[in-house]
């Protein structure tokens, strides 16, 4: 009977730790809607919703009118725009925090198929959402968090023998692709997958002696790993068409990793640097040790996938959400191998206290990489928690001037204030350049980068895009942009609007003349420009 008890009351604290852990992980994604993207994609969802088409030429930044455009997220704006409708930003919001909460729950039962233990499970979760949790906005990259860790629960469980369906993977991939544009890391993984699968092979042939082309092909063929794998990495490959781009589908990975432009001023796709990374560093110094220990029983196909994934986290921002994803499984795999390994050599004492230090690392990691968070973006994110939109974030004021007074021309804007922007002020106006740096090319986004830091000719650039309103925030983003202070000491310029977050200026003299004349006669224009931060 005490057994019995015993084990009921055992049982109860497992389920309330889990719904404690996983809890945790959808408040700590419950955060008001203020990254510039969503605003962005509700307006291309509305295009959607309201006249039934996709669209394949850029409508919504002026200098890139009529670019032919690759809408690969349209699938997900459709989506969003139609939960907007549905409930609003509260929806979406609750949307965001359920659909990342899933993702983890999806690592969660992937490090269980790998046998570790329910408590270092939960932790390395726990730690693994921490360390990601700036990553989880209201946007089409969600997409990913589910799909990526989904078709790698089933690929990594087909690998250790459990008998898990490989056909919803490339049924995922047809809603992925016209998702978001990291569909093209699950044929990553699986080619690191496949590689490791082959060269395991290669090498027991090898301890059996001579190795031939025809026996190493008969070994391919006869295993139970890769000729799964290739077939759905080829029915995977065939889904990616389903799209309404065809094959130029394929050119968006390609554009947005290989374009030096993106790559050097879109801080996601810059690679992690200073000290707000380090716990990502040791996290991954981490990584690369268990696996480095564990080598004699390293399965090729797990060192492949963990190396190419620490690599892309340590290339590009953008990566580090999915590294956790595949990282994290493969650590709890080997870290417990190693513990089961060590633990007899342990004094039985201290096995307590090891065990829960070492189970303690990952959410400790993920708690330093969070207070790690320089003091602007930790504020930002303290300050947004909640449901509906974040209003202390995004230039509401600006949009709401801007619609009152109805100034005359075209709008040149920061790229990371397009996005409400455009939600607010379309179809009246449109923006210069929002944060889809790819819908106008290379070309166009180095033009916005080059009157961002005021280079040789940017007041030409203004001129013949026909600008007459500028709307500037009071700390630019954009690495290198001068175009505040340049401003504020032209005299071609009159600061017409202020606020906490945002500047805006008209051209003096030009079709905005009897406005300035009329908040001059209001009493109504600001004073000059003192600080470009915002004040406290």
């Amino acid at each position: 009977m005490d057994d019995t008890a015993n084990r009921t009351r055992l049982r109860l604290m497992q389920v309330l730790a889990v719904a404690g852990v996983f809890g945790a992980i959808f408040l700590s994604r419950t955060m008001r809607a203020w990254q510039p993207d969503v605003f962005t994609h509700l307006v291309l969802g509305r295009a959607i919703w309201e006249t039934g088409v996709i669209p394949r030429d850029e409508f919504i930044c002026h200098p890139s009118l009529g670019h032919p455009f690759i809408d690969f997220s349209w699938f997900a704006q459709w989506l969003m725009y139609g939960g907007w409708r549905a409930g609003g930003f509260e929806l979406l919001c609750l949307a965001r925090s359920l659909l990342a909460t899933i993702s983890f729950f999806i690592l969660w039962r992937t490090l269980r198929r790998f046998r570790v233990p329910r408590a270092p499970a939960l932790a390395l979760v726990f730690g693994a959402s921490l360390i990601i949790i700036g990553t989880s906005e209201i946007r089409p990259y969600l997409a990913s968090f589910l799909f990526f860790p989904a078709c790698l629960h089933l690929a990594l469980g087909r690998l250790e023998g459990r008998k898990l369906p490989l056909w919803p993977i490339p049924l995922m991939m047809v809603a992925w692709v016209n998702m978001h544009g990291a569909w093209v890391a699950w044929f990553l993984s699986a080619a690191a997958l496949v590689a490791g699968e082959s060269a395991a092979e290669w090498r027991r042939l090898r301890r059996g002696g001579t190795v031939t082309p025809r026996a190493f092909v008969d070994a391919l063929c006869s295993s139970a790993s890769v000729p799964p794998l290739l077939a759905v990495a080829a029915a995977s490959f065939a889904a990616t068409f389903v799209n309404p781009y065809g094959w130029r589908i394929w050119q968006v990975p390609l554009l947005l990793s290989g374009t030096e432009v993106f790559r050097e001023y879109v801080p996601e796709w810059t690679a992690p640097q200073g000290l707000q990374f380090l716990p990502l560093f040791l996290y991954l110094a981490a990584v690369l040790a268990v696996m480095g220990l564990a080598w004699r029983r390293l399965r090729p196909a797990h060192a492949l996938l963990g190396l190419l994934w620490v690599a892309m986290a340590v290339n590009a921002r953008r990566h580090i959400p999915l590294m956790a994803f595949a990282t994290v499984p493969l650590a709890g795999r080997y870290g417990i191998l190693l513990w089961r390994e060590w633990r007899p050599r342990v004094p039985a004492a201290w096995r307590g206290i090891v065990a829960g230090g070492l189970a303690a690392m990952m959410p400790v990691a993920g708690i330093a990489q969070f207070l790690a968070l320089d003091k602007k973006m930790g504020e930002r994110y303290a300050s947004a928690w909640g449901i509906g939109i974040a209003a202390h974030i995004v230039p509401v004021g600006a949009a709401d001037f801007i619609m009152r007074h109805r100034p005359a021309g075209e709008i040149y804007n920061e790229f990371h204030l397009g996005g409400y922007l455009i939600w607010r002020l379309y179809p009246d106006y449109r923006v210069y350049q929002d944060a889809r740096v790819e819908a106008g090319g290379p070309q166009l986004f180095a033009e916005f980068v080059s009157v961002s830091q005021t280079r040789p000719g940017w007041e030409d650039t203004l001129r013949r895009r026909h600008v007459e309103t500028l709307v500037l925030a009071r700390t630019p983003l954009l690495k290198g942009s001068r175009i505040n202070q340049a401003v504020a000491k032209s005299p071609e310029w009159i600061l017409i609007h202020r606020d906490r977050l945002c500047l805006v200026y008209v051209r003096a003299g030009g079709p905005n003349a009897a406005l300035v004349r009329r908040l001059e006669a209001a009493r109504a224009l600001p004073a000059a420009v003192n600080s470009l931060r915002p004040p406290g």
